[in-house]
């Protein structure tokens, strides 16, 4: 057999192989895929069973003037990598839901647990109970008709009070004070609310003429 029949024959057996390829199935097969899960294994399960239809959590009740973050985790378990299009919120979403950091471009290939992280706060400015739509867009082929993930949120904003500071005396008069010698004020702070109060910082106004001593 010379060299042109042996290479006659590779192109047949090719031709053949090719033949009885399920492409479609093949394609899919090294296709990324997307699973959202809790960054925490003591959460419940961001999408039960793992249907990406399903995904849903509820962030309870947090105080107004506080904020809870929640970390989720996007893997990606094919040997492709993911490519994230766009990560936000619907329309209808409650402005108090909010992403942390930068989002996401591409979740890498893995067949192991790794994925990316991406966090979703929740800062309530008003008592009730709020709800938004994270909406996940991506290539990700176990993804029906390309249509994003949707993981929906809700959240509920309590009112605990607030702490309210007071100063006793409101003003100070020094009255006629003698060079090189010293006069005091004492201030009393106080708490009038409903909440601890939290002292940063304390100091004089840029303008005061000469600075007194703080103690």
């Amino acid at each position: 057999m010379d060299k042109r029949s042996v290479r006659s024959l590779g192109i047949a057996i090719a031709t053949l192989v090719l033949a009885r390829c399920e492409c479609d199935e093949f394609l899919t097969a090294i296709a990324p895929v997307i699973e959202v899960d809790n960054a925490s294994d003591r959460a419940p399960d961001l999408c039960p069973g793992g249907e990406l239809a399903g995904c849903a959590y509820d962030f309870g009740i947090v105080p107004i003037g506080s904020q809870k973050d929640v970390t989720f985790v996007i893997r990606n378990p094919s040997p492709a990598d993911l490519i994230i299009d766009t990560i936000s919120f619907s329309d209808a979403s409650s402005p108090q839901f909010t992403i942390v950091g930068e989002v996401p471009a591409s979740v890498p290939s893995s067949i192991g647990t790794t994925g990316v992280e991406l966090t979703i706060a929740f800062e309530p400015i008003v008592a009730a109970g709020m709800d938004a739509v994270l909406l996940i867009s991506s290539d990700a082929a176990n993804v029906k008709d390309g249509k994003p993930v949707e993981i929906r949120l809700a959240a509920t904003g309590m009112d605990l009070g607030q702490p309210g500071l007071t100063v006793v005396p409101d003003h100070c008069d020094f009255g006629r004070v003698g060079v090189g010698t010293q006069a005091y004020c004492d201030l009393t702070l106080g708490n009038s609310g409903d909440r601890d109060l939290a002292v940063e910082g304390l100091d004089f106004d840029a303008d005061t003429a000469a600075v007194p001593n703080v103690g």
